[in-house]
């Protein structure tokens, strides 16, 4: 729970709208867990504003299912 928050969550949004530029013509998707960060409804407004599709994995799926966690975040976790 100290890791993220809603409002650090409307951080990256933000970050990822400026960076990745999508829009309601050209909708980006974007995978999420079932943190109550990512479920606010400042979050899902701009995101339906901006051209994101937001999909959340199912809560305690296997690690399979979430393949960022076994690619990606297990190693950058160990080296933070």
């Amino acid at each position: 729970s100290g890791w993220t928050d809603s409002e650090c969550f409307m951080k990256w949004l933000n970050h990822f709208t400026f960076i990745v530029k999508p829009s309601k013509k050209d909708k980006h998707l974007i995978f999420l867990d079932e943190h109550h960060s990512h479920k606010t409804l400042e979050a899902v407004t701009f995101c339906r504003e901006n051209g994101i599709e937001l999909i959340t994995f199912p809560p305690h799926c296997t690690h399979k299912m979430q393949p960022l966690d076994v690619s990606f975040f297990k190693g950058l976790k160990a080296a933070y």
